[in-house]
């Protein structure tokens, strides 16, 4: 069997968020979930100045308190990060590292009025997971807009990403072409648009 992927979820994370998380992500990376509470990954990531959370600084709380048995490990949390040099960012990972971190505040932004709200945030959550996860696997950001190793430049972005990556970075991460998610809208690579 192989070495579980671990969420770190912090205080605030909605089950429902927590129930996908651990549910989709092993279909995209063939590695069982395993969820830790009580980890105060945000220890000392709190800078005053800015009103945010460093996420380098979280990521370092993963790896000192990531489990040996992970295979990777991701911070999921409610509060906004940043790096120095951005405002803010979705989410921060090690390039084929073991640690990350994702933060749910700004996904919850320009959500649809209506019955789907909870269902489109769930989504927007698994795509940045993915994403996150996609770096620590090794993958850097893809061109192809659609798949979620792009860069997203906003809430409005993710929601036109895929769940599972693109025929290019599935076979980056395991030498095999992808099957398109279910939800995978068509590429304007695939379609030849490009």
């Amino acid at each position: 069997m192989r070495k579980p992927v671990v969420f770190m979820v912090s205080r605030g994370v909605p089950s429902g968020v927590i129930r996908t998380l651990k549910r989709e992500v092993p279909a995209v990376f063939g590695a069982p979930v395993r969820i830790e509470r009580g980890v105060d990954v945000l220890d000392g990531a709190y800078n005053e100045s800015r009103r945010q959370y460093d996420a380098i600084r979280v990521i370092r709380n993963v790896l000192d308190a990531a489990p040996e048995t992970a295979a990777k490990a991701i911070a999921v949390v409610n509060e906004d990060l940043f790096i120095p040099v951005l405002t803010h960012v979705i989410g921060e990972a090690q390039l084929g590292g073991s640690a990350g971190a994702l933060s749910i505040f700004r996904l919850r932004l320009g959500l649809p009025g209506g019955g789907n709200r909870e269902a489109v945030f769930r989504r927007r959550v698994l795509v940045e997971a993915v994403h996150e996860l996609g770096h620590t696997f090794g993958l850097t950001h893809c061109g192809d807009f659609l798949c979620p190793m792009s860069v997203s430049t906003g809430s409005r972005h993710v929601d036109r990403k895929s769940t599972a990556p693109c025929a290019s970075c599935r076979f980056l991460l395991d030498g095999t072409p992808a099957v398109p998610a279910a939800d995978a809208p068509v590429s304007n690579i695939a379609a030849g648009r490009w």
